[in-house]
Parts: C-alpha cells; structure tokens; sequence
C-alpha cells in the first residue's frame, strides 16, 4: 500500500501537480512520511519492510521535489538533510550520495522538460524560481557537506541544459554550476577523505563541459588537458577535448576556424596529448573486431567519432573565405565521406541516416540542386555449392551460385559467353599442367647432376703407411736407377684407401685392419678385371648417394612417361 502511494506520488509528479502528491505522501489515513520514520539513532530494518532505508531514501526524494515544487524552501532543505542522514554510517557514504544526487538532478531535468513540452509555461517558471531559489539558499548552508555542494552543482547544471532556448538564462545556470563544482575541489583539498582521484577526476571533467557552455574554451581546454596528462588513455577525457576544440571552433570568434582542423587532428596542450576525433575513431576501429561485447560497448562512440570528423571538416570549408577555396575543401570531405561509406555496409540505418543528411548538404554547399543520397553498399556473401567458389571455374555450379547471389535468372546469351570462358580456362588448364611437368622434369635432371658423386683428381701421397708397398704385378718393369718410379695400380689403391681412411677418422681398428690386408694383396681382395686392382667397398654415405640417384632417375623415367602419355591422348 505504501509502495502504491509513492508511486502515485511520482505520477502527480509528472504531471506538474506538486501540491497534490505532497498531500498523498503526509496525510492520512497511513502517512507514508510517518510509516518511514524511526527514532534517532535507532538501527533500520532490511527490506522489504517500510522502514528499511532503502524505502525511506525513495520516500524523501519523492518528498524533496514536492516541496522544491510547491516553493517550501524550508521544508525542502528538512527533507534533504534526512536524505543525507541515511547514508552517513555507510562505508562508501560520498559515493552513494553522489550517485543518488546525479539522479535528483536528471530527474529534475526530466520534470522541468515535461513541463515545457505540454506547454505549461507557467507551472514551469514558478518551478524554476522556487529551485533556484532553493538552490541559493542551500548552497550558503552547504559548509563542507561534499552531497549538499554535488546536487546543488548538478541542478544547475540540468536547468542550464533545459533552457537552452533562453541563452543568457541558461549561461547564468553554469556559470553557477562551475562555481559549485570548483567549491566541491576546494573542499578536496582539505578534506581528500571525501572525494578520490576518481571523483575528482569526474568533478573536473564537469567543471569543463560547464566552462565550454559558458564560452570559456581555454580554461575548459586547460582543465582537461591536465587531466589527459595523468590519465593517458581516458575515452571520456579525449572526448571531452574534442568537444571542446569542434566548438570553439564554431563559436565563430576571430582566427577559431583552425581550431576545427585540431579538433579533427588533435593537438598537444601543455604536454599532454590531445586525439582529436579522427584519432579517437582510429582507436576505437581497432577494438570493434576484438570482441562482440567490445563491438557492442564501442560502436556508437566510434560512428560519433567518425560524424563528428566530417562536421568539423565540413565547417572549416565554410568557413573558407573564397568560393575556389571553398569548393575544394567541400570536395575534399565529399571524397572522404564516400570513402568511409565503401567500406562500412554494416553501419546501423539510423546512423547511416546521419551520414547521409551530412552527404546530401554537402552537395547542397557544392552549388547541386538534386543531390544524391550516399549509396550504402550490400554485404557480399558468397553463395557456392560442391564446395566451388562463386565464379570459379565450375561448370553449371559458378552459374548456379551467381544467380543465386545477384537473384537473376541467367540469359543464353551470358551462359554461353560463360561456357566459352570456361572452354578457354580449361585449355589455359592443360597448358598449366604441361607446363608443370616440365619444371618438374627439370628440377628431376638438376638434382640429378648435383647429386652425383665426382671423381677426385689423383693425389700424391702423403703419408707412408705402415705396411710396405705393394710392388708391381709380375713381368712389369723396375724402375730406372735416379728416376723416380711411378705406383703401380695396386699400390696406388692402397695408397688412396689408407689415405681415405685417416682422414674419415670414423672406422674401427679392425676395419683399418682389413683395409691394410686387401691393400697388401691379402685374402677376401678381389682384384679388379685386367687391371690387378682391388676394388674396395663403399661406405655408408656412398651407398645411400647412389640410393638417391637411382630413386631420382626412376622417378624422373616415370613422370616422362605419364608425360608422353598425356601428351598422345
């Protein structure tokens, strides 16, 4: 029931009729005021009973705004200190209230926009003074209550954005707003318990967005450009910058034209880097693909970034000051913008929508009465059967996938030029596949001859075995007396083997052994036919080369032959 009568209260809310909601919440029969009441001090229940304090916290912002409605200033201030009174044993006291005075401020916004827009005027104004007014008076109160200063700071600022029609009204509402906000950083000052880096950090990002509406772009730039030298990486930071930058760009001013171009561009203020809004889209395109979820957090923020590059540019083309001059930068952002659209088929329609309205101005600016819409490009899916690309060569299946991707029926005219096509690829195939062989035979006969063994030129001898020389076979000549005499055959092989087994260094003792005893004539040497030479066995190595050889000439024989064959076919 009691629930039911808050809830009654919020909707008479809505409505403007402040009166008649206080009057549900504090009169009887069953004042919900007077169910959410405990004595001091005492310890609140849980939910869902009435009195727990989460219920109590949703009666007194209830409360709060009808008496900000009905002007009771007084009672205003009563049913804020008991707002404040709930969250003070708290652990994270200062961030709940600062989320819970967020929320008053948009929901003040809210109630002040839905006056306006059923045109009660009347109704509207009187809640606007009796805020202010509020606001005044609670802000000298304030002292060093960090909550009190956050909703006075954050009302303001929600009256300037509902009074945007009135401009002077709605500078002298920020105007108060930044005063609030820089009264909330003294404060952190001497009390850093109440208020981290982190809100310190959001407080001053508000102070300047209060300080651009203002019109005071170079203390809004100074502000965050401190805060983008400690925090290197903040998306709302940079953002805020860019803001900045695009409107002190427009603003009109004197030499402000080339503040669009930093706005697009970015730039360094006091050291600290500044993206600009191309930068920030080129960071952001980088995180779309990583992740479904980084795509879905991240996508507005970058087709935001991208928009805002093509205003900014389209702005400094008008601002240009000869039609030449003109004409070439609106052609340059024509050029761009297309270029974007190409390659961004999956951009949401109501975004594209945007695009597009910035496309069509642009031709407008250019001097074309009919401007063209910009044409968005259809996502390409591929459509192929047998597991064949579309437009492969593929017989009736690339003809099947082509229609079914672009949803034409084929004429016979296309089919044929098509079989053509494929008649030709077909030959330029067999010619490939010729061509192939060849290579392949090639490569075969170069491997050939490089792996095949060389003869090693004749080397005198260096070393003497320990065995004595073989002589010369049986009716051959002595050497001369004084001439040197040549080797004889065998000798010569033994020679060669001995030498070849030193330097090898791997045979066993009983190996160079055998290989002495075959050199000196011994049993198990078979001397070679007509030459009395003994031929020696090969080793490992050698026996797997003429393995390779011969494995590469069979081959090499083979792939000639299935050649041949394909050829006479």
């Amino acid at each position: 029931m009691y629930s039911a009568k808050v809830s009654l209260a919020q909707i008479l809310l809505t409505s403007g009729r402040h009166a008649e909601a206080l009057k549900v919440l504090k009169d009887p029969p069953h004042s919900v005021v007077d169910a959410v009441a405990v004595e001091e001090g005492a310890e609140r229940p849980k939910p869902p009973n009435v009195k727990s304090a989460e219920f109590a916290s949703f009666v007194y912002q209830t409360l709060l705004q009808c008496y900000i409605g009905v002007g009771d200033t007084e009672q205003a201030e009563a049913a804020m200190k008991r707002l404040e009174a709930l969250y003070a044993d708290r652990e994270n006291s200062a961030g709940e209230l600062t989320v819970l005075y967020r929320q008053l401020g948009a929901e003040q916004k809210k109630q002040l926009e839905r006056l306006k827009a059923t045109g009660r005027l009347e109704e509207l104004a009187k809640v606007k003074r009796s805020l202010t007014t509020f606001l005044e008076q609670i802000r000298e109160h304030a002292g060093d209550s960090y909550g009190t200063l956050l909703w006075v700071a954050e009302t303001y600022r929600g009256l300037a954005d509902g009074s945007q029609d009135a401009p002077e009204e709605a500078k002298t509402y920020y105007q108060r707003a930044a005063e609030s906000y820089q009264a909330i950083l003294e404060l952190a000052k001497d009390r850093p318990d109440q208020l981290d880096d982190r809100r310190t950090a959001a407080i001053k990002l508000r102070l300047a967005k209060c300080k651009q509406a203002e019109g005071d772009f170079e203390a809004a730039l100074k502000i965050v450009a401190e805060l983008a030298s400690k925090k290197k990486s903040a998306l709302d930071v940079q953002i805020a910058a860019a803001e900045i930058l695009q409107a002190w760009g427009e603003s009109g001013g004197a030499d402000t034209a080339t503040k669009l171009l930093l706005a697009v561009n970015g730039t360094k203020v006091d050291g600290a880097e500044l993206w600009g809004w191309h930068g920030i889209a080129s960071r952001l395109y980088r995180l779309l693909d990583r992740s479904p979820q980084d795509r879905e957090k991240y996508l507005e923020t970058y087709l935001q970034a991208r928009l805002k590059t093509y205003q900014c540019r389209l702005a400094y083309a008008l601002a240009k000051p000869t039609p030449k001059e003109r004409k070439a930068e609106l052609q340059k952002v024509q050029q761009t913008l297309k270029a974007f659209a190409v390659v961004s088929a999956d951009v949401p329609d109501a975004w594209w929508a945007r695009f597009d309205g910035l496309y069509q101005r642009i031709q407008r600016e250019l001097g074309i009465a009919n401007p063209r819409p910009l044409e968005k490009p259809k996502p390409v899916v591929a459509v192929a059967t047998n597991e064949q690309a579309p437009g492969a060569s593929g017989g009736a299946n690339a003809g099947q996938a082509v229609a079914e991707k672009t949803g034409k029926k084929e004429k016979p005219a296309e089919r044929s030029q098509r079989d053509s096509g494929r008649k030709e690829d077909s030959g330029s195939s067999l010619g490939m596949m010729v061509g192939g062989v060849l290579v392949v035979v090639v490569a075969a006969i170069m491997v050939f001859f490089m792996m095949r063994p060389q003869r090693r030129p004749t080397r005198r001898m260096v070393h003497v075995p320990e065995t004595p020389p073989v002589l010369a076979a049986a009716g051959a000549a002595s050497a001369r007396p004084g001439k040197k005499r040549s080797p004889a055959p065998n000798e010569l092989a033994a020679r060669r083997k001995a030498a070849g087994s030193r330097r090898a260094g791997t045979r066993s003792a009983e190996r160079g052994k055998t290989a002495g005893d075959a050199a000196a004539g011994g049993q198990g040497a078979k001397p070679a036919p007509g030459a009395g030479a003994q031929k020696r066995k090969l080793t490992r190595e050698e026996q797997i080369r003429r393995a390779r050889i011969l494995q590469a000439r069979r081959a090499a024989a083979k792939r000639r032959k299935e050649t041949e064959g394909g050829d006479q076919a």
